[in-house]
């Protein structure tokens, strides 16, 4: 991930994956039943991602926000189906020249079983 814009032309600058738990399962409970029975779980992991908005801070950096992409067991085979929970997660970037300064992706939230994140985008206060 990393893209930086110079005249019309977009160049990478950065391939950031800190933080993002890219393979790394994660077990999602259904734990009051609404959808299916309760206690049933899947593991699902971070495979990529979609949905990508972003601002612009009062220092100068930026913080780009997304949801993931998954791959999960919930059929009992390896697959993306979109329906697996997924993760809000967020970054952000200082850049300097072609030097990119981070801590890496924080996950913000946290898809419930039987739900998923769709999308994100900034609004006004």
């Amino acid at each position: 991930m990393g893209l930086q814009k110079s005249g019309s032309t977009w160049t990478a600058i950065a391939h950031i994956t800190q933080g993002l738990n890219l393979g790394q399962t994660y077990t999602v409970t259904d734990t009051n039943g609404t959808y299916g029975t309760a206690g049933a779980s899947y593991t699902a992991s971070a495979d990529g991602l979609r949905n990508l908005t972003g601002q612009i801070n009062s220092d100068g950096s930026y913080t780009l926000y997304a949801v993931t992409s998954t791959v999960s067991n919930s059929l009992g085979t390896t697959f993306d189906a979109g329906a697996d929970s997924n993760q809000l997660v967020k970054i952000t970037l200082s850049v300097n020249g072609s030097a990119v300064a981070t801590s890496g992706f924080t996950v913000m939230q946290t898809a419930p079983y039987g739900q998923v994140l769709r999308g994100v985008a900034m609004t006004s206060r």
